[in-house]
């Protein structure tokens, strides 16, 4: 399996770095999750965005 990249964009690493160790953990889970190609557990769709926008 291939483990998709992220891209940040603008200062969200930082942003995220910069979390308390509990949010910073949870966060670090979910990107790791969406890696893998696993959808998150709290999952919901952006139909405003537009449809399929995760």
């Amino acid at each position: 399996m291939t483990i998709k990249p992220i891209r940040w964009v603008g200062a969200t690493r930082e942003e995220i770095q910069s979390l308390p160790d509990d949010a910073r953990k949870e966060a670090g889970f979910a990107l790791w999750t969406l890696q893998q190609g696993i959808q998150p557990s709290d999952f919901k769709p952006m139909s405003i965005v537009g449809k399929g926008v995760e």
